[in-house]
């Protein structure tokens, strides 16, 4: 089974191509024989990443639709705030195992 995937990097200063961390996560989707159908880069502005989320997901068939980039934990990264705004229901638990995962790999997770 193919997994589709939806990439958008959330930033100010990125473009498609100097967007690296879109990049990679593109070729590990590859790796893995998935597919990446939709890579975009969006202004780390709240409404903005807001509709680049429900855009994936009501406009493509993505089965799965990752965020990237931003400015880390600082009051400029909103992506937490927008992903809020247009998910019907959130599921901590996943996010608690991504991190801890994360940590088993570098200290900054």
């Amino acid at each position: 089974m193919t997994i589709k995937f939806a990439i958008i990097t959330c930033s100010d200063t990125r473009t498609l191509e100097t967007d690296e961390a879109g990049q990679k996560l593109e070729a590990l989707i590859a790796e893995q024989g998935w597919e990446c159908i939709r890579r975009v880069v969006e202004t780390d502005e709240r409404p903005f990443i807001a509709g680049a989320l429900l855009d994936a997901c009501d406009n493509t068939d993505a089965d799965v639709v990752i965020t990237c980039g931003g400015s880390g934990l600082s009051l400029r990264d909103v992506t937490p705030e927008a992903t809020r705004d247009v998910a019907d229901r959130e599921v901590p638990g996943i996010a608690e195992a991504m991190r801890y995962h994360s940590l088993q790999i570098t200290p900054y997770a």
